[in-house]
C-alpha cells in the first residue's frame, strides 16, 4: 500500500484489514476466504460513503433548485431568502470534500490489494465477490481482474444495473474518484485528458473552452473535418 492511501485512509475510519503482498501471492499465502471478508467490509464502507455523498447532493440540489423558483418570480423581497438558500447548498457542497477523500481513499486500496486478489482468485471468484449475475459473465476472459471487471465492465451487482446506458456502482464510484485524481493531478494524466480533444481523439468534434483576462469562459469551437458521401 503506497504512503500516500495509508495516509488518506488514516481519516477514511474503518481501515482494511488485508494488506497488498507484492512478492508474488498464492492462493498458499491468501485464501478466498480470507480474501473475501475484507472486501465485503470495504464494499460496505463504500456503499456507505456514496449513500451519505448522494444523500448530501440531492439536498444541495432542492436548496438550489428552491431558489431558482424564487428567482423566477423576479421579485425582490426574496433576495434575502434566495441567498440563504444558495450559501446552503454551497455549504453542503463544501462539507461533501471529507466524503469525497474517503471515497477516493477506498478507491485507491482497492487499487492497492486488487493484484493479490487477482493472483489468488479465479474469474468465477470474482465475479461471485462482486455479484456479477451469470448471464452477465459471458464476455469477460480470465485476464479480467477486480479492477476491470468494476471500472472497464460496469458490471458490480450487475442484475440491478441491467439495461442501464452508463455505469454504476458504489465501487465504480471510488475508482472513478482515482480515475479523475489521475487525469487532474498527474503530468500523464493531464496530457492523455488534453490528447481526448485533439485531431482523432474520442472527443475531437467537442467545443473546449479559454478563459479570458476577466476570468469569462469563451468557447473555442471545434476544427471542421469534411465527411465523404456516401452514396447508395
Amino acid at each position: 500500500m503506497t504512503k500516500k492511501t495509508q495516509k488518506e485512509l488514516a481519516g477514511a475510519g474503518n481501515i482494511h484489514p488485508l494488506k497488498a503482498k507484492p512478492e508474488n501471492p498464492s492462493l498458499d499465502a491468501v485464501t478466498v476466504k480470507e480474501l473475501a471478508r475484507p472486501l465485503i467490509q470495504a464494499r460496505h464502507s463504500i456503499r456507505k460513503a456514496v449513500q451519505s455523498l448522494n444523500a448530501s447532493r440531492d439536498e444541495a440540489y432542492q436548496h438550489g433548485r428552491r431558489a431558482r423558483q424564487l428567482k423566477a418570480y423576479g421579485s425582490p423581497f426574496y433576495a434575502g431568502r434566495i441567498a440563504e438558500l444558495e450559501q446552503a447548498a454551497s455549504a453542503i457542497h463544501k462539507g461533501t470534500e471529507s466524503l469525497r477523500g474517503k471515497l477516493k481513499a477506498w478507491g485507491y486500496l482497492l487499487t492497492d490489494i486488487a493484484h493479490v486478489l487477482d493472483s489468488c482468485t479465479t474469474l468465477a471468484q470474482r465475479c461471485d465477490l462482486l455479484n456479477v449475475n451469470i448471464a452477465d459473465r459471458g464476455d469477460l476472459t480470465e485476464s479480467d481482474g477486480l479492477i476491470q471487471i468494476i471500472f472497464a465492465h460496469g458490471l458490480e451487482d450487475s442484475a440491478e444495473h441491467r439495461g442501464k446506458d452508463f455505469k454504476e456502482g458504489a465501487m465504480f464510484e471510488a475508482l472513478q474518484m482515482v480515475f479523475m485524481d489521475f487525469l487532474t493531478n498527474t503530468d500523464e494524466g493531464k496530457a492523455l485528458g488534453e490528447s481526448l480533444f485533439e485531431e482523432g481523439g474520442l472527443f475531437e468534434s467537442i467545443a473546449t473552452y479559454t478563459k479570458d483576462n476577466d476570468g469569462n469562459l469563451k468557447p473555442t469551437p471545434p476544427k471542421l473535418s469534411l465527411v465523404k458521401p456516401t452514396y447508395h
